[in-house]
């Protein structure tokens, strides 16, 4: 009895480490996604298919996609890069793919100083060379 037991114990505990170890896919999400950050758990893209640049105020809109390896999860949301201001905002909802469903989720919107050796910087340099803009100066700090 005790030797069955522990072969049930055992197999399921290799079943679930198995599991585990399955690498992330992310979900198919319409756009032209281009990559331009990563990290050991995050891979972060804006879509060149949302991206929208004004010249006049210097200012983009773009979708950002955020795949996280270890949550198993994809979120997508607004940002707008302010150039002139040096500063990159969230919007304060945006959609988050976890087990395969979409949902909506609200959360604070939020605005942060391009700094250099930030997600924002990569993000800010991204759009700029893609738009064919400079890139923006670096925050003072």
């Amino acid at each position: 009895m005790w030797k069955k037991f522990l072969m049930v114990v055992l197999a399921v505990f290799l079943l679930g480490s198995a599991a585990q170890a399955e690498e992330y896919v992310p979900p198919e999400i319409p756009g032209a996604w281009m990559q331009f950050s990563q990290s050991d758990q995050d891979t972060l893209y804006f879509d060149a298919d949302s991206l929208t640049y004004d010249a006049a105020s210097d200012t983009a809109s773009v979708l950002v996609r955020t795949d996280t390896a270890n949550l198993k999860e994809t979120y997508v949301t607004a940002y707008v890069i302010d150039f002139a201001a040096g500063r990159v905002r969230t919007s304060d909802h945006g959609t988050l793919y976890k087990r395969g469903a979409p949902r909506q989720m609200r959360s604070l919107a939020t605005t942060m100083a391009i700094t250099p050796g930030t997600y924002g910087e990569a993000l800010a340099k991204a759009v700029a060379a893609y738009v064919g803009r400079e890139a923006p100066a670096e925050a003072a700090a």
